[in-house]
Formats: C-alpha cells, structure tokens, sequence
C-alpha cells in the first residue's frame, strides 16, 4: 500500500517545509469528516517511528477543515496510543463534539488498519478583539545573551547555529541552562532560540503556524529530560533505558503568532517519579512581549544502573 491515499501534489516552494509535512486532504470514500495525510509521513533521520508532532499537527489541521475560518485552536489534549505504519495512510475521523457561537470542540482519532493510534480533544475559540489587556508570566531575563537576527536577515556565521538532527525542520540555537535549586535534586531550565527553517507562505489566515506551533511543542521534550535532570538520569541519558509519551496539553495563548520569527522556548520538569515525568514548557515572542503557548507533556520512563552499554539518549531517541 503506498504511503498516501492519492498521489501527493507538487511540493510548493512558496511554503516551509514543515508545511507539507502537516497537510491532510478529505478522505470522502472513508466517512464524513475523514482526514488523510496529503504527503508521505515523515521520520526523523535518526528515529525508528512516526514522530508524535506530526500527529499533533495533522489534528489541528484536520480539525481546524470542520469549524468556520474565524475559530482557531484554544487548547488541545492529546494522548499518544500506539505506534503507526509509516508506508500506509493514517485517517483522521473528527467528530464534531460541541458548536457554539464563539467555541467549537473537536475531537479526532487517529486510525490506521481498525487500530486507533491518537486521540485528541480540540478546543477552538473564535478570533475577536479583546478589551481585557493579556496577563501572562514575563519573558525570562537573558544575561549575556543578544537576541537573534531580525527576521529576513541571514544568520551571521559567529552565532551558534544548531541543526537537530540531519533534516530538522526547525532552526535552534541554545542558551545556556539555568538551574532551579527550589527543587532537590536542583534541576535545569532550558532555554532555546527557534524558528521554521525557511519562510512560512501567505495566507488569508494563522492556521498553517498554529498546526506548525503544535508540532513543535513536540520538538526535543522527553530527550532532554537528562539535561533538566543530570544527577538523576545521567548527563546524556545513560541511566534511561526507555522512554515514551503518554499525554501532551497545549494551550495556544497567541493566533497571531509567526513561526517563521524567532521564539523563546523554555522547557523544564518540575516532577519525575513513580516510572513517570513532566516536562514543562513555555513558548514566548520576545519582540511582542507576548506568550505564545503552554504545554505539559507526560512521559514514561525507566531508569537502569549507569555504564550499562545503552547509550546515550542523543543516539538512541527516536524523537527530535
């Protein structure tokens, strides 16, 4: 079976790569509001699986074809259940929960072959002016650290500039971590620089950054638990022997939001225990001074003795 339901259509070069990746057509021969995956799903370079961003991003898109063009994604819930094909189509099946004037509610289920694989819960809010000025915690203070280049100005050769991976859809660039000692054992706040490798295309509206923003609060979360955690897990994961997704909650605070400009991106973990973590994050636009997202993502883990021959989480991730 080949890897989409129709063939895929010319890659446009107007759009970002990450664009494609996110795209989903109307699946009329499966169902009412059946969604399937327009271009083959894609892997990292590095990673044995589908990686979950790409389910998160597809959802908001397939949800976002059933409710009118001025609702857009308030919050999402999600909850990761069992890997997928990556040679077949996936089918996303909305179903249209709750429609009110200025909500709508969408819940979405992943499936391939009988099996559902993801499942998540759509909140959408209408878009209208606010008369209640945004509260939202501050932009964190950066000592030592000078903001990236203007959007449209190339990336001088002196800043650090890191590529995850071979293909990464995203450019990053990391700061150096901030330890929090209100928790034993301290752990590590870490903080990136980001933005879509490429310029995102035009549209008559935000919901191609919103898809994209889902996708990356995906990005480098459970594989950099060791650098929140080193004296626990070991500095580059050594003492992990697994570690998977369970849930994943956004909150989209900003639809104006542009992923082809440069985001803050902090990510810590207030809590790992009972064969389980939280890895907190929170998504800032500097320039505007506005908090972009919120999300908290909950994974699996185990932990065996060091110098065990495992590797470290950086060769053995299958996510970015």
């Amino acid at each position: 079976m080949p890897p989409t339901l129709f063939p895929p259509p010319p890659v446009d070069p107007s759009c970002a790569p990450i664009e494609h990746t996110l795209l989903v057509i109307r699946a009329p021969t499966e169902g009412q509001d059946v969604f399937t995956n327009t271009y083959p799903l894609w892997i990292p370079p590095l990673g044995r699986s589908l990686f979950g961003g790409v389910l998160i991003g597809q959802a908001i898109s397939a949800a976002q074809h059933t409710v009118k063009p001025d609702f857009v994604i308030s919050r999402m819930s999600c909850t990761f259940l069992a890997t997928v094909d990556t040679t077949k189509p996936l089918y996303y099946r909305v179903s249209r929960s709750s429609d009110r004037s200025s909500t709508a509610v969408r819940e979405v289920k992943v499936e391939q072959d009988g099996i559902v694989s993801f499942t998540a819960e759509c909140n959408f809010s209408r878009t209208a002016p606010r008369p209640l000025p945004a509260i939202h915690q501050p932009v964190p203070l950066l000592s030592g650290s000078r903001p990236p280049p203007a959007p449209g100005i190339p990336e001088s050769n002196d800043r650090a500039f890191t590529d995850r991976m071979d293909m990464d859809p995203f450019l990053w660039e990391d700061l150096p971590p901030v330890q929090d000692p209100s928790i034993s054992p301290p752990t590590n706040a870490l903080l990136s620089w980001t933005r879509t490798r490429g310029a995102m295309s035009l549209t008559r509206t935000n919901h191609n950054h919103l898809a994209v923003l889902g996708f990356l609060t995906d990005s480098w979360n459970l594989s950099r638990t060791p650098e929140m955690h080193p004296a626990a897990l070991g500095p580059t994961g050594e003492k992990i022997r697994f570690i998977v997704t369970l849930n994943h909650t956004i909150w989209f605070h900003d639809p104006l939001v542009k992923m082809d400009d440069w985001l803050l991106v902090s990510k810590g973990s207030s809590w790992a225990a009972e064969g389980r973590c939280l890895v907190d994050q929170r998504v800032w636009d500097t320039r505007r001074g506005t908090l972009v997202a919120t999300c908290v993502q909950e994974g699996a883990l185990r932990v065996g003795g060091g110098g065990s021959g495992n590797g470290s989480m950086k060769s053995r991730s299958s996510r970015i």
